[in-house]
Order: structure tokens, then sequence, then C-alpha cells
């Protein structure tokens, strides 16, 4: 849950516009879901009901991927990412998920 919470605090709402997907994330301390909709972020505890795109990983390599610190093709290659779903989404949430440098208000 803190993860989640540190997310609602970095990421910029305003990097979804254009976008309405549903991106599930399912990391040690646990699975979360996150609503990108068109200018607004939602997080919420637990697994989606139809999500775009889940992804698995461990906490060092999602860390690393938000903060542009690891290259998903190597960790997919190395065991440690997992991500089913549209590929296109995938590149979406990687943009939308990396902490913003002025973080917008998120609704929760």
């Amino acid at each position: 849950e803190w993860l989640m919470h540190f997310m609602i605090a970095m990421c910029d709402p305003r990097r979804t516009e254009g976008v309405r997907e549903v991106y599930e994330i399912r990391l040690p301390p646990g699975t979360f879901h996150v609503h990108a909709d068109d200018g607004e972020l939602r997080f919420h505890d637990g697994e989606a009901e139809a999500p775009d795109l889940v992804i698995e990983a461990d906490l060092e390599t999602f860390v690393g991927l938000a903060n542009e610190d690891a290259d998903p093709a190597a960790a997919v290659a190395a065991g440690h990412l997992r991500a089913t779903g549209d590929p296109a989404a995938g590149l979406r949430a990687l943009h939308i998920l990396r902490p913003a440098t002025s973080a917008a208000p998120i609704r929760s």
C-alpha cells in the first residue's frame, strides 16, 4: 500500500490525456491497479476487473523501470519482469507511471 501512495504523490495525471486504460501492478508488497482516464489517475488496491495490461515484477525492477534506470527488454529477458496485454499499453504505462518533476493533484 505504501508504494501505491508514493506513486499517487509522484505521478503526473496530465500524462494520461487521451488515454483510457487500466494497469494492474503485481509486486511482492501486493497488487494494485491504476485507472488512466484522460487526465486523471486513480489508484486502487487489489486486482483489476479487466486490465489492459498486467505487470508482474520484483520491487527493485519496477522502481528501476519507473526511474528509467532499467531496460524493460533486459528485465524481461532476465525473468524480473512479465507483462501481459497490449504491448502499446505497456509503453504508455511506463510513461504515465514515471515520477513527475512537478506532480499535479491526483485523485485516489
